[in-house]
């Protein structure tokens, strides 16, 4: 994963200089004086109607039975005969991506993304008017979580030992073949079960993580479910520290290979101490962090994304108490990483801190919504270098949307990508056939606009294709819109600053962003590339 760093801390104040840092200061309070104007309208983008698409994508994505509010018209009940081995009811949850399967490892992390961005920045869902939209999506995702939890026992036991989790529904060999509407795919799918013989803490790890986070979502205002969500994540926890190991290790097909289970631990213990307030967790995710890093020797991937869950445990343990020094240094160096373009970041010639060919929005958009998080606990003792944070973070969300010439986000803004590699998106209008030759073969647009969904993203040249075949770069996912679902809220949280000072908002140069030309990096060789998810089993 990646290795400790103990970089000093460097002071970005005295890095900017002073003539240049109060001339900066003067700018955030005139900036903060008229914040209310610019939250939702910032340079011409309605940052809340971004944020209400991006529920309606995940609303989109939804497996089961669903709701009478449902508002994709185009979607309907679909994947009703999911069902474990016993029978046991799978139904439900939401689709990973363009395919039909559901995904759990991800999932997990996925959910706590979500219900991270809400706790950090309720009051940005409550200016867009989003806060039961995110909580419903909370709770499709949280139940599913809790359904995919098997007992081989009648009795619950105290121990994990007796339980089984689902790794995955479907099989992409099975499913990716079939190109059409989930409503008609009614074939009996293959379920990946983990248990004790096959340890597999990161994906329960993932899962208690997004359960404790939800469970306190809904702490004031269910406090049934979250105690529901609570105690199953406990469990799951129990579950996952037992018997330590990775779900990938044991034949589970490979779509989300996982390289460490360690991150995911300390990120689940973390968030369970963050739930209960119970000691054990806080000193379990630091001994997590340790052996972490212990382990891992190689180059620091500063990327924050599903298999790399240490950098968002250094924004936790900085929230929490006995905070160390070595949680600052790190978090430091992540964005000195990111804004300067360091160990594997490299900047696109139109602006996008490009990480990889695989989810480099992904990657902008987690690291944006990372800065915003820690910027509100900098800023009570430097609100200088939290801002800088924060503009940094707005510079990567409007190439996202489309200052970079074209949007991102489907249905969304100047030339979003229409052709997107999404099967019932695809498909041609009711009672039409949808199927290889009627839906992903045709030139025309997709018949149904998949709003909000943000897709791959481009090369490091900022070229990208927007064709149907190009699963790449433009196919979405779950994972692809949690930290930007949380980036958009912080856009709309009081907190922001207009950033209308010119290192943010008109220049050309990216490492101009808040900080002087960029020194080179400590010596290390790059760092290996992210890995490609699903790659091998698409279309």
């Amino acid at each position: 994963m990646i290795a400790v760093v103990h970089l000093p801390a460097r002071n970005l104040l005295d890095m900017l200089g002073l003539a240049a840092s109060l001339s900066l200061q003067r700018s955030i309070i005139m900036a903060n004086q008229s914040n209310d104007q610019s939250l939702n309208a910032w340079r011409g983008y309605q940052w809340k109607d971004y944020l209400d698409k991006s529920y309606y994508f995940y609303e989109a994505q939804r497996s089961g039975p669903l709701p009478a509010d449902n508002r994709v018209k185009w979607r309907k009940d679909s994947c009703l005969n999911d069902t474990g081995p016993l029978g046991q009811s799978l139904v439900g949850g939401h689709f990973d991506s363009g395919d039909h399967l559901k995904v759990l490892f991800p999932y997990g992390t996925t959910t706590a993304i979500l219900a991270w961005g809400v706790l950090e920045f309720q009051d940005g869902y409550k200016t867009a008017g989003q806060l039961d939209s995110a909580m419903s999506t909370l709770m499709w995702a949280s139940e599913f979580l809790m359904e995919a939890h098997f007992f081989k026992a009648k009795v619950q036991m105290s121990h994990g030992g007796f339980d089984q989790y689902v790794a995955a529904v479907g099989m992409a060999r099975f499913d990716h073949p079939f190109w059409g509407r989930p409503e008609e795919m009614d074939m009996k799918r293959p379920v990946y079960l983990v248990d004790a013989s096959k340890p597999s803490s990161d994906l329960l790890g993932g899962a208690a993580a997004g359960l404790a986070a939800t469970s306190m979502v809904f702490k004031k205002t269910n406090a049934t479910f979250a105690t529901r969500c609570l105690l199953q994540a406990q469990t799951l926890y129990v579950f996952a520290t037992n018997q330590e190991g990775k779900y990938s290790d044991y034949g589970i097909e490979q779509l989300y290979p996982s390289t460490t289970y360690l991150d995911d631990l300390a990120f689940a213990a973390a968030w369970m101490y963050k739930a209960t307030g119970a000691y054990e967790y806080l000193a379990d995710a630091h001994e997590y962090w340790d052996r972490s890093h212990a382990e891992d020797t190689a180059n620091p991937f500063v990327v924050w994304y599903w298999d790399n869950m240490i950098w968002a445990v250094d924004a936790l343990l900085l929230s929490l108490p006995e905070p160390q020094p070595k949680y600052k240094y790190e978090m430091e160096f992540f964005f000195d990483s990111w804004i300067k373009g360091w160990y594997g970041v490299s900047y696109t010639p139109l602006g996008l801190a490009w990480t990889s060919d695989w989810g480099p929005l992904r990657n902008a958009a987690n690291a944006g919504l990372l800065a915003n998080i820690y910027a509100n606990k900098l800023a009570q003792t430097d609100q200088l270098s939290a801002a800088k944070l924060r503009c940094w973070a707005q510079k990567q969300l409007r190439y996202i949307v489309g200052d970079s010439g074209k949007s991102y986000v489907v249905g969304m803004g100047k030339y979003p990508p229409t052709h997107v590699h999404h099967r019932a998106a695809s498909c041609p209008k009711r009672p039409a056939v949808c199927d290889w030759s009627t839906a992903f073969t045709p030139a025309a647009s997709n018949p149904h606009v998949l709003y909000g969904a943000l897709i791959g993203g481009p090369h490091a040249d900022d070229s990208f294709t927007d064709k149907r075949d190009n699963f790449q770069q433009n196919e979405p996912a779950l994972d692809f819109n949690a930290g930007y679902t949380g980036l958009l809220a912080a856009m709309l949280s009081s907190v922001q600053p207009s950033c209308s000072v010119c290192y943010c908002l008109d220049t050309k140069d990216p490492l101009t962003c808040g900080v002087p030309s960029a020194p080179p990096p400590p010596v290390h060789s790059p760092p290996p590339p992210p890995k490609s998810p699903k790659a091998a089993s698409h279309p």
